[in-house]
């Protein structure tokens, strides 16, 4: 529990350091992460009736995001589902145990 609270103390203090920083309040620390995608696509009208939406801009970043995220998520969770001990024994059927012969 001490070290607990003291975790959230600590922390709380970095955050008063970080807020106190003049370039932090302005954004000037602020970086943005580089991406191999630096298009951008503009849908101009999409949908039908009162479900009707205009103007949606998807950027490089954004579809990178939505198509590679999923991608490694299902990927590394159906290696680890299929390859590891405790899956193959939670697959298979247990083994019925012979009798114990009473004579």
């Amino acid at each position: 529990m001490i070290v607990l609270v003291a975790t959230i103390g600590i922390a709380e203090l970095a955050q008063a350091v970080t807020r106190s920083l003049p370039d932090y309040r302005t954004g000037s620390l602020q970086t943005s992460y580089p991406s191999p995608m630096t298009s951008q696509w503009t849908i101009s009208s999409l949908g039908v009736g009162p479900l009707h939406v205009h103007d949606i801009t998807v950027t490089g970043p954004q579809l990178l995001a939505v198509t590679v995220v999923p991608l490694i998520t299902f990927g590394s969770g159906g290696c680890w589902a299929t390859r590891g001990s405790a899956s193959r024994s939670a697959r298979r059927p247990p083994t019925p145990t012979s009798p114990v012969s009473r004579a």
